[in-house]
């Protein structure tokens, strides 16, 4: 799996003195963790896992370059989900957040890497013209789009 297991606590945060620990805060309510990423229910026709092609494309092999979607992804999540916490006023002090806003938030992240697959933000390095070739298209990350439709996230209590 390749996963964002506990990404409410995990996540390196940008802006807002509180928000890590109001993230540690809202961790500890209930004891619910926030997966975001591939599951091992998603595979290609041949039985790999797209957990693994999204892998070798976040950190390249000697064949596919690096091509950090994931760590995009997590970054412009964590700017959107600050800007949920500010906009439904979730502090430090009203440390919990119910079932709706943990969905909210995982859709917003999964939603969020789709967006960074499809090159919403950032560029990537081209693919190679053999690969446009065979692919029919210059779109890195995406071939068969089943990449792009895997993403998911799981509440785990």
């Amino acid at each position: 799996m390749f996963l964002l297991r506990g990404y409410l606590v995990a996540v390196k945060t940008i802006g807002g003195k509180n928000l890590k620990s109001t993230l540690r805060a809202l961790n500890k309510t209930k004891q619910r963790v926030l997966s975001v990423g591939f599951y091992p229910n998603s595979k290609y026709d041949d039985g790999l896992p797209v957990a693994q092609v999204a892998f070798w494309n976040e950190y390249g092999t000697s064949k596919i370059p690096e091509r950090p979607f994931f760590r995009h992804a997590n970054i412009m999540a964590s700017k959107k989900m600050i800007a949920f916490f500010k906009t439904n006023k979730i502090s430090k002090s009203k440390s919990i957040i119910n079932q709706n806003q943990i969905n909210t938030i995982g859709k917003m992240w999964a939603v969020t890497i789709q967006e960074s697959i499809e090159g919403k933000q950032i560029t990537y390095v081209p693919n190679a013209p053999s690969t446009i070739k065979q692919k029919g298209h210059d779109k890195p990350l995406i071939d068969t789009e089943l990449m792009l439709i895997s993403p998911e996230y799981k509440v785990i209590k």
